[in-house]
């Protein structure tokens, strides 16, 4: 499987102590199946920094992200539990998990909101959870640890 990347440069090595921290599955390094959205979101990123978008491939070898061997959690959709996840790795400076890799959606602007009026208590979770919408290409793979690197091949 071919995964993609926007960067405002070409990346050779990837490197985990330079990804941010407080992202919807920790920190890790970003990826998605979908190339339209990679390339939506380095054009964005580009105008906000004045560079050009670049969009960096990546091929998965899913076989071994299938073993035993590695610790991957798997969200299917836009779940109450997602959304806890999400919102602890982005706003509990103490959380951590212990996944190699984590896929599931991605917590678009339109979630951003709704996660805001969550921890302005204006809903519940359970609110929250109802009005979190599920897009298709939407989905991103996050490499946490160095040993989930060893599963991706520049292309």
């Amino acid at each position: 499987m071919i995964l993609y990347h926007r960067a405002s440069c070409l990346i050779e090595n990837i490197e985990l102590d330079k990804c941010l921290p407080h992202t919807d599955f920790g920190k890790g390094f970003y990826l998605t199946p979908f190339e339209n959205h990679a390339w939506k979101r380095a054009v964005q990123k580009a105008a906000e920094a004045g560079t050009s978008p670049i969009i960096n491939r990546f091929e998965l070898n899913e076989s071994k992200l299938k073993s035993a061997n590695y610790k991957v959690k798997v969200f299917t959709s836009n779940s109450q539990d997602w959304a806890e996840f999400v919102l602890n790795n982005r706003e509990n400076p103490t959380y951590s998990h212990d996944y190699d890799v984590v896929i599931g959606p991605i917590a678009d602007d339109y979630m951003r909101k709704q996660f805001f009026r969550y921890k302005a208590g204006l809903i519940t979770m359970k609110e929250l959870s109802s009005l979190l919408e599920y897009k298709e290409d939407s989905i991103q793979y996050c490499f946490c640890t160095k040993k989930s690197l060893k599963l991706l091949k520049s292309k």
